[in-house]
């Protein structure tokens, strides 16, 4: 029983990664961590889950942070981001929940964060989307295994 919460911590620092801007590979690691431990599903989604939420809380605080802390990547970034900043201009807080999208969800937190979207609504339709996410990964691997 030991195992599984050193799995759990492997998966939370998995997550993480994967919800910073930095290229993971949680879901990879979730389902391998499924397939060694299938009865301890809850707490490995709760792990997963809750990596990659803070991961996208840390990626939003550092948009909300860019002109501070990076001055020169937040001009840049203005003039780099029209479609992010028109769907954040049209959706709000609201844009979050499409976080859990490979590839555009992390610098649409990003973004989210730069634009200073309200932050409590933002990361609760951003911990929802991801919830889902890995809840159907997990439901689909009980599924088709």
């Amino acid at each position: 029983m030991d195992n599984i919460w050193n799995i759990a911590l492997a998966l939370f620092a998995s997550g993480f990664v994967s919800g910073s801007l930095l290229p993971g590979n949680s879901e990879i690691a979730f389902v391998a961590a499924l397939a060694y431990f299938p009865e301890g599903w809850q707490l490995l989604l709760l792990a997963v889950f809750l990596g990659n939420s803070l991961g996208g809380v840390f990626t939003y605080f550092l948009g909300f942070y860019n002109r501070m802390l990076f001055p020169k990547l937040y001009d840049k970034l203005l003039k780099k981001v029209p479609k992010y900043a028109r769907w954040v201009e049209r959706y709000g807080a609201y844009t979050a929940l499409v976080a859990w999208v490979p590839v555009i969800g992390d610098p649409l937190i990003f973004v989210l964060g730069t634009f200073k979207t309200k932050p409590a609504l933002s990361m609760l339709f951003m911990a929802v989307g991801k919830l889902l996410r890995y809840g159907f990964i997990c439901y689909a691997f009980y599924m088709f295994s």
